[in-house]
């Protein structure tokens, strides 16, 4: 019972989250902690810069399945920026169409590394919409958003914020899990 207490603390502690979780907020992709902060910190014990970048690498490149992914900059073992495209990054309940997936979206994230940490932004977030009028984080009434004016969420796209959250938090919990997973011999 020692030993499995004992391993369930060793791997709760390989990284500290501090309930470092993605939100959606009117200016932008912010962090759930701190919405001033447009960017998350995640802490991996006994990691250092080079192995937390070279995991990212590894990672970004085993679950690259569209088009792929471009790097915008690659600076060894400090700085990487991507521009990544997927599908059903989204949905929303929409009037008379009923629930409607958007089928793309593309982002730019932004990789920092220093001492055993890596800070992680995400930017530029472009929602087609299915071809029509993309999706903006907030304006006018007469325009597809997620959020009106006064900041608050637009009734005609309940369900973007939440359904891009849980998309922009599962794939950092892929991540983490990846960077956590032990190296396999063959």
């Amino acid at each position: 019972m020692k030993n499995f207490i004992l391993l369930l603390f060793l791997i709760s502690s390989s990284v500290q989250l501090f309930s470092q979780k993605f939100t959606v907020v009117p200016q932008g992709i912010r962090s759930q902690e701190d919405t001033a902060k447009n960017f998350i910190v995640l802490e991996f014990k006994n990691k250092t810069p080079n192995q937390l970048y070279n995991s990212v690498k590894k990672y970004i490149a085993k679950t690259s399945v569209h088009q792929p992914r471009v790097y915008l900059a690659d600076i060894t073992d400090s700085f990487l920026r991507t521009k990544s495209y997927t599908d059903n990054i989204a949905n929303y309940k929409g009037g008379l169409l009923g629930n409607v997936t958007i089928t793309e979206g593309e982002f730019i994230t932004t990789f920092e590394f220093k001492d055993n940490k890596i800070k992680i932004s995400i930017s530029n977030v472009f929602l087609p919409n299915n071809g029509a009028t993309p999706i903006l984080f907030k304006s006018y009434v007469t325009h597809p958003r997620i959020f009106n004016l006064d900041g608050t969420e637009a009734k005609s796209y309940l369900g973007v914020r939440s359904s891009l959250e849980n998309f922009l938090n599962s794939k950092l919990t892929l991540l983490i899990e990846y960077i956590n997973e032990k190296d396999v011999n063959w």
